[in-house]
């Protein structure tokens, strides 16, 4: 009797577990208004929008596309996160183009920190990181289809994509 008062107890948990994630909140990425945002949409390369952090007072705003796995040790990297952050602050920490060499995304010019690629502007700066079942060119695409989710200028609308290398399906 005591063990089924326990699970009676716990079954309002237990089903909690199992409801499926809430829906990004993209409003809350449409009305930050700190410094511009970019992101690549719903859906990039197939891989849906499942999180978006863009809680008003915070410093860095990021998007998550697609899920992963976590082993039972814990811990796993979705297949593409993209973050922004004012630029100032964080310039110190990201090594920049050697000069002449050309890397630039859009005619931005594009650094490196963390191990990847990330996109400077005038007002912030963009990282793309690769995570598990990704492959190795996903940041840098990302990096080259980013658009403005909210209004703060700059504005940078959608491109119309002219590689002659089409996207993995």
């Amino acid at each position: 009797m005591r063990a089924l008062a326990l699970v009676a107890l716990a079954s309002p948990f237990v089903a909690e577990c199992f409801h499926p994630a809430p829906p990004p909140d993209v409003g809350a990425a449409r009305a930050y208004d700190r410094f511009p945002l970019y992101w690549v949409g719903e859906e990039f390369e197939g891989l849906p929008l499942v999180h978006v952090d863009a809680r008003p007072e915070s410093d860095i705003v990021a998007f998550v596309y697609g899920d992963c796995d976590p082993p039972p040790e814990g811990g796993c990297s979705p297949p593409l996160q993209i973050q922004i952050m004012a630029l100032c602050p964080h310039l110190e920490i990201v090594r920049l183009p050697e000069s002449g060499n050309g890397r630039a995304i859009r005619g931005a010019p594009v650094g490196r920190a963390d191990g990847g690629p990330v996109l400077l502007t005038s007002a912030v700066q963009i990282r793309a990181y690769r995570g598990e079942g990704a492959d190795a060119g996903i940041a840098r695409r990302a990096l080259a289809e980013l658009r403005s989710v909210n209004d703060v200028a700059p504005v940078v609308a959608e491109t119309i994509r002219s590689s002659p290398h089409p996207r993995p399906s």
